[in-house]
């Protein structure tokens, strides 16, 4: 896999991670929220949860940072250190991968499977790849 390519990989993750904060922070939680009224859950324990749905937007818009820092690096030609980058690859795919043994089948939790698989391909060191 080429250097830009790889920088196209983390480019197209930071694109999908950045936007999906977003609508997770804003529509995620309005509809999360309207169904945990309509259970009647306590308010204390919807703030709660509604403090952790936060955090994963920021989480999510967090990682869309690193992986847009480390994108355009990439397409300079910078050297990017790949540990940055594998941290919320794996974060992402383990997220992903674990939801779908827990929760079961939902087609939604494929999405934070390939966000991981996209960064993990552009993290891949390009002095590794030309040492095999």
């Amino acid at each position: 896999m080429t250097d830009r390519a790889r920088a196209t990989s983390l480019l197209l993750a930071s694109a999908l991670l950045i936007a999906s904060a977003g609508v997770h922070a804003l529509m995620g939680w309005r509809d999360l929220r309207t169904d945990l009224a309509a259970l009647h859950v306590n308010p204390r324990l919807a703030g709660v949860l509604g403090a952790g749905w936060q955090f994963g937007s920021v989480s999510l818009l967090a990682f869309g940072l690193i992986a847009l820092t480390a994108g355009s690096a990439r397409w300079r030609g910078d050297p990017v250190a790949s540990v940055t980058l594998w941290v919320p690859a794996a974060a992402l795919a383990g997220f992903g991968t674990g939801a779908l043994l827990l929760v079961g089948y939902e087609p939604f939790y494929f999405g934070y499977i390939l966000l991981g698989i996209l960064l993990a391909l552009g993290a891949k060191s390009p002095a590794a790849a030309r040492s095999r």
